[in-house]
This record gives structure tokens, sequence and C-alpha cells, in this order.
């Protein structure tokens, strides 16, 4: 029997009270830029609630590791494609976690959908624009082709160059990629436009769903990491 000046403490009481604010929460973990030039310097960001560790893989330099005060900020410069992830716990609540990849120059999909508020279908010709965010302004293109197994005849394609801030357009077909968009940065909306296929109409169900063309890109050395 409990002694008066005992106090028992039922679990269950425990766990319903803790049911709502003891689970850890993640409200925000981004890198900017998320493509990069090897070596080009990205900012991380998060905001959690809990007790939180991060792991930066491969490991560079300034870079996170292990335990992390709930809101910070980090500038690291990764050499290769880095994984970030973050775990956070919290007493009675289970763990959570989230990660992101920032990604090197590469061949980058350029998908314009069709359910984007520029879509448009006419004269048997559908177009849409794609827009690229978070990208590093140094991060230029070399070739913009079509990509493999692709069908479609070929596409026009429409890019403002930020340095001009005029439009610059293209056509690429299968086997036949263009450089007319070389030096540029890939960031900012590209327009892409095609005609329609046999089967397709302008009305939405025989539409395809996405427009993509493939942008490749180099980091300053000349050549186009065409992967």
């Amino acid at each position: 029997m409990a002694g008066q000046g005992m106090v028992r403490i039922w679990p269950w009481l425990v766990a319903a009270s803790c049911s709502a604010c003891c689970h850890p929460k993640i409200a925000k973990l981004e890198a900017t830029p998320r493509h990069v030039c090897p070596g080009e310097r990205v900012e991380l960001v998060w905001e959690f609630s809990g007790s939180g560790t991060m792991t930066v893989t491969p490991s560079t330099a300034s870079a996170p590791a292990g335990h992390v005060a709930d809101r910070g900020t980090a500038s690291i410069q990764p050499m290769a494609p880095t994984r970030v992830e973050l775990r956070v716990t919290r007493t009675f609540g289970a763990p959570t976690g989230a990660q992101l990849d920032i990604e090197m120059a590469q061949g980058e999909s350029v998908a314009a959908s069709i359910a984007d508020d520029s879509a448009a279908c006419s004269a048997g010709v559908v177009s849409s624009t794609a827009h690229l965010r978070n990208f590093a302004p140094d991060l230029a293109v070399a070739l913009v082709g079509m990509q493999p197994g692709d069908s479609r005849a070929g596409y026009d394609v429409t890019h403002v160059d930020a340095r001009t801030h005029q439009p610059v357009t293209a056509h690429v077909a299968p086997a036949a990629p263009t450089d007319r968009f070389a030096g540029m940065p890939i960031g900012g909306d590209w327009v892409i436009s095609s005609p329609l296929a046999a089967g397709e109409s302008c009305d939405p169900p025989s539409l395809p769903n996405n427009l993509v063309v493939v942008a490749y890109t180099n980091c300053g050395d000349g050549e186009g990491d065409q992967r």
C-alpha cells in the first residue's frame, strides 16, 4: 500500500497528455541552391522541435555533424552529390526525420506540365512552361536535347537569357541537340512546344502530361557533363 506522501503516476495518463505535444516536428530543412557546381557555396537552414542530429554525406568543411540546435544555419561547399539528413527525437514521442539531396551539375530534365497555367493547345501545337528554380546562377547550359527514347518529332524551346534579358529559341529533334543556349544560366522559365503526335488532340484526355527536354550543364570548364 502506498504511503501517504507517495505520488503514483499512471502510464496511460502520461501517454494521453503527450499525444499532441510530445511528438517531434520538423518545420524546415532547406538547402539553397540545391543544384550547384563542385565547391560552390550552399546555405543550409533548419528548424524543428525536439532534440536533433544532422548528418551530411559525404562530410565537408563546416558541415553540421551530430547534435544541432533546434534552429540554425550552416554554409557548406560540397564537392560531390551530397545528402543532408536530420533526425529529431522527443521524450515519449516517436522519432521523425527528413532528408534532402544537393545535386551536382548534370543533365537536368526540363519538364513543362500540361497542368501549368501557361499550357495552351491550338493549330495542332501544344505548349507549356517549365519553371526551373533554386539553381546556382552560374550553372550554365552546354546542350539541350531530347530524352533517350522520346518518340515525339521534336520540340521548339525558348529560354530568356538572364544576361541580356532576351528570349532565345531553338529546335531540338531526336539525335539532334542544340548548343543555341550554351553559356546561358539554366535557372528560369523555359517555354516548350511540340506538334501534336498521332492520337493526340487539344482535348485534355488525349494531351501529353508533360513536354520534356534535357539541359546538359557545365561548371566553367567548357565541357558539358552529359550523363
